[in-house]
């Protein structure tokens, strides 16, 4: 027993974080868009989004006409 000591708990702190960093690179691989990338695509959504609302006929919310009897 003359190896090196160490806390058993900060070692098992250590791995789990290795672990949890190795999975979230392999996530980033996986599903890799940057935030701006995903901002970009956000924005230029909502942008079709509001050209296609302004030129809609009849706005969502509004009711219904009674027909003319």
């Amino acid at each position: 027993m003359d190896g090196p000591v160490i806390n058993l708990r900060q070692d098992r702190k250590r791995r789990v974080r290795a672990n949890a960093s190795e999975r979230a690179d392999l996530n980033r691989i996986a599903h890799g868009r940057s935030a701006g990338e995903r901002r970009q695509t956000k924005a230029d959504r909502d942008a079709l989004t509001r050209t296609v609302d302004v030129h809609m006929r009849e706005q969502k919310n509004s009711q219904p006409k009674p027909p003319i009897s």
